[in-house]
This record gives C-alpha cells, sequence and structure tokens, in this order.
C-alpha cells in the first residue's frame, strides 16, 4: 500500500508493544499455571496417599487383628475412623473368606484408589494376609484447592502483566514513540524552501549513551543538509542558466537591432546561424546534464526545477530555429517599384491553401493594380504572409472565418489593412504586442517574432506597421511612405 506524507496513524507503536506484552505474558501465565495445577494435583495425591498410607500402617495390626477375630465393632470403629480422613470418599475391606465391609458410596473410576493388604503374623508362625483394605476418593476438596489456586495465580499474573505493560507503555512512549512523532512531524514540514533548524528530540529520560536514535538523527540532519545543499545547488544553476538566456537573449536583440538600422536580412541570416552555433552547443549540454540528473533519486522540488530548465533550453532552441527560417536573404535586392498586385499575389500564393483548408473566406479590394510600391518585393511579401498566418492561426475555432484585404491612399501615406473577423486584442496585451519573443499562440506554435520582424522590415523601409486596437475588429495597418500609380511620377509622404 502506497502511503503518503500526511497518512494519520492508524495504531500507536507503544499499543502495539502493549498488546504484544499482555498477549505474550498472559500465554506465558497459561503455561506456568497448567504447569503448577499438574504439580499440586500431583502434590495433593502424593499427600493423601502418604496420610492414608501412615494411617493404615499404624492401624494395621489392630485392624487385621480384629479381623481374625471376627471382632466385628472394631473393624467398623478402623474403617469409619479412615473414612474421615479428608477426601477419602469409600472404604472397603474384604476378607480372605470373600466378606466385605463397605463403609462410604463406592465410586466407579474414582481418579484416586489404593489397596492395601493386612497382614498378621501368629504366634510360632509366618505372616499370612487376613484381609484387603480400598480406600477411593474423587478428590473433590483437592479440585477445590486447586480451582481456587487457579483463581489467585491467574489474578495474580494478570495484575503484574497489566502493571508491566503500563510500565512498558509508559517507558516506551517517553523513550521511543515521542521521539519518534517528533521525527516524523520534521520531515512532514521540511521543505528545501524553508530554513529548518537541526532536528533535535526530547528524551524526558536518560539515553545512557549514545544510541540508535541518536544515530537516526544525526544522519537525518546530515542527510537534510546534503538536500539543502543540493536544492539551492540546482537553484543557483537554474538562475546563472536564466541570465544566461537573459544574456543571449539581449545579444541577439541587440543584433536584431542593428539589422533594423541596416535593413539587412542577410546580416540576420548569418548572425542567426552564427547564434545557433554558439548556444545550441550549451544548450545541448544543459539539457543533457538535466536529463542525467532526472533519472537519479531526487526530490519533486529537484525534479520541477529540471524539468523548467529542460523546457527553457527547449524554448530557446525553437527561437533560435524560427529566426533561421525566417531569415531569407533579400536584403540586397534593389529597392523598386514594384506593382502592388503582383507583391499580393507572391503572398496569397503561398497562404491560398492554407486558407483553402482552413475554409476562410478572402475578399480584397479592387485597387491592388491602381499603385506601385517603392520595395523589396520578397520582404514585403514576407510580412503578408506572416500578417496573413497569424490571421489563420486566431480565427481557428471560431464560427465566422472572414479575412479582408484591403489598399487605399490616408493622410499621404499608401495603407495595406490585414481585417480578420476576430475582435482585437485584449487590452492588458495591447502594450506587449511589438515585444519581440511575444506570443499569444501555444507554446510550440509561434516564437513571437514575426510582428517584430515585419515592423523592422518596414523601419528600413521607411514606413510603419501599426495595430489599430480601436477597430470592430482585428486590424493591422502596413504604411508605406514612397509609392505612385502606374505611369506617373512616385509620390513620397511628406
Amino acid at each position: 500500500m502506497q502511503v503518503s506524507p500526511t497518512t494519520n496513524i492508524e495504531r500507536s507503536l507503544s499499543l502495539k508493544l502493549v498488546a504484544l506484552t499482555l498477549g505474550s505474558t498472559l500465554l506465558f501465565t497459561l503455561m506456568l499455571t497448567a504447569m503448577d495445577i499438574w504439580n499440586r494435583y500431583q502434590t495433593e495425591t502424593d499427600h493423601i496417599s502418604w496420610v492414608i498410607s501412615e494411617v493404615v500402617k499404624s492401624h494395621n495390626e489392630s485392624l487385621a487383628q480384629a479381623v481374625w477375630s471376627s471382632e466385628q465393632a472394631v473393624v467398623e470403629k478402623e474403617l469409619a475412623n479412615l473414612l474421615s480422613i479428608q477426601d477419602v470418599d469409600a472404604v472397603s475391606l474384604q476378607t480372605e473368606d470373600g466378606d466385605v465391609v463397605q463403609f462410604g458410596q463406592p465410586l466407579k473410576d474414582p481418579p484416586f484408589q489404593q489397596s492395601f493388604s493386612l497382614m498378621i503374623t501368629p504366634q510360632g508362625g509366618a505372616a499370612r494376609p487376613v484381609a484387603t483394605l480400598t480406600v477411593q476418593s474423587a478428590l473433590v476438596k483437592t479440585h477445590e484447592k486447586i480451582l481456587d489456586r487457579v483463581f489467585i495465580t491467574i489474578l495474580q499474573q494478570f495484575v503484574t502483566s497489566a502493571i508491566v505493560a503500563a510500565l512498558l507503555f509508559f517507558a516506551v512512549n517517553i523513550s521511543y514513540v515521542r521521539p519518534l512523532s517528533q521525527i516524523s512531524s520534521y520531515l512532514e514540514d521540511f521543505k528545501p524552501e524553508r530554513s529548518l533548524p537541526d532536528l533535535k528530540v526530547d528524551r524526558m529520560m536518560p539515553k545512557g549513551g549514545y544510541d540508535e536514535l541518536d544515530s537516526l538523527v544525526d544522519h537525518i540532519n546530515s542527510l537534510k543538509d546534503r538536500v539543502l545543499m543540493s536544492h539551492w545547488a540546482l537553484k543557483e544553476m537554474n538562475f546563472d542558466l536564466e541570465k544566461r538566456v537573459e544574456e543571449r537573449t539581449l545579444v541577439i536583440l541587440e543584433q536584431r537591432q542593428k539589422l533594423e538600422s541596416s535593413a539587412r536580412w542577410s546580416a540576420l541570416g548569418e548572425m542567426a546561424g552564427s547564434i545557433a552555433h554558439e548556444i545550441n552547443n550549451p544548450l545541448a549540454i544543459i539539457m543533457g546534464k538535466s536529463q542525467l540528473i532526472l533519472r537519479k533519486e531526487i526530490t519533486d522540488d529537484v525534479r520541477n526545477s529540471l524539468n523548467g530548465i529542460i523546457k527553457t533550453t527547449q524554448r530557446i532552441a525553437d527561437i533560435i530555429q524560427s529566426l533561421r527560417v525566417l531569415s531569407r536573404d533579400a536584403s540586397r535586392d534593389p529597392f523598386e517599384f514594384v506593382p502592388a498586385a503582383v507583391i499580393l499575389k507572391d503572398a496569397m500564393g503561398l497562404s491560398s491553401e492554407r486558407l483553402r483548408k482552413k475554409e476562410i473566406e478572402v475578399s480584397i479590394s479592387e485597387n491592388f493594380d491602381s499603385y506601385e510600391i517603392s520595395c523589396r518585393r520578397v520582404q514585403i511579401a514576407q510580412i503578408l504572409v506572416n500578417l496573413i498566418n497569424n490571421a489563420v492561426d486566431a480565427l481557428e475555432g471560431s464560427e465566422k472565418r472572414w479575412i479582408q484585404i484591403n489598399l487605399a491612399e490616408k493622410a499621404g501615406l499608401l495603407t495595406l489593412s490585414i481585417v480578420d473577423s476576430g475582435h482585437g486584442f485584449s487590452k492588458d496585451i495591447q502594450s506587449k504586442v511589438m515585444t519581440p519573443f511575444f506570443t499569444t499562440k501555444e507554446i510550440g506554435k509561434g516564437t513571437g517574432l514575426g510582428l517584430s520582424l515585419s515592423k523592422a522590415i518596414m523601419t528600413a523601409h521607411g514606413g510603419q506597421l501599426e495595430v489599430d486596437f480601436g477597430a470592430a475588429h482585428t486590424t493591422i495597418n502596413v504604411k508605406f511612405k514612397t509609392f505612385r500609380a502606374p505611369d506617373m511620377p512616385h509620390k513620397i509622404a511628406g
């Protein structure tokens, strides 16, 4: 049966010991009592036999003479005297001629029966038997005495056992059960996060030297110190890992900011590969070490900390992989006027199949053929693909699923809007939407870099990428500063 740390104690150890003591004592008492009964029974029967033998021996001559002389009155008197002895129930005398004199009620299968031959020695002749004397007893008085003795013996032994058990209960409870309860409470309250003093037990009674309980306490204190050292070592390891992750993340962000200012996506690709090489090696070591430790006997708190380390390292690996995938080398492409319809066609070519499978209705404004945009075609197509994919992910599970892609000239800027049937971002995350590595997707489905990198591309193009938090539906606007209508001079917003 599996026992949790908070399982209630069903039976006290001291009570178990008392029950064992009482049982053993009662069994021993029964054995001693049985032996005592048998010894007393033998003693009493031997005593009765001796008494009768002595009486018969002392009256043998007179009784034999009375039988030989046929003195009936004397014979009856002697037999009556024998019958008066304690526990003698019947006396019979059978002469050599076959005559029988009976005193008392004869017993069938008596527990005690003894026969004596009465001898007489005539003058000048040899001794000869004249009669056989038989004494019978039911040993009633003897049995009563033995039963009384049994009752007294059992009572004495029971009282003695009860006193011994009570003293043993008190001694064991004070000397061992109480300290063990203190140890159990200490271990139940022990948590690596809390600083506890060394375990000390109140023995209450002189212990008379270093014993097993003292050794147990010392081992528990030693184990506690080792657990605390391991716990804080893992805490420190986790802290150092988080610090290194933060430092590496800052390096990534710094490099990304440099790329934003220079608008060179090829540099981002090289940086992603370099960082992946630099981080993946220590990450692999950290993950491997953590998984090796997980196979050992460790506490639940330590196991949770190690699982947190593994998840953190896996998260970093996913982010690096996303950076490498997103770093399409288009930074060396020259800026040129590209029809907006061509860019949209590139993006839809990559997204249309997914839109079809998700059964999302897409509507596109009809004026995309009316404008050309000064840009790097691949990078703007990447932005559109990213925004469309984000909208598809956000509409997962929605009853109404539609996306509108609009193009309009507003306030001197050409604004490309991606609107979906969602209801926008909640107020508590609006300030984080453009933050690198922030995502509302499930773990493993997003890195949180799509919007931030798209914004960086637009900044390099001299344009803007904004979220319209006041719109009824989720709306993201991509604004271009340099654009023109076909066969017309290009416009540059003031």
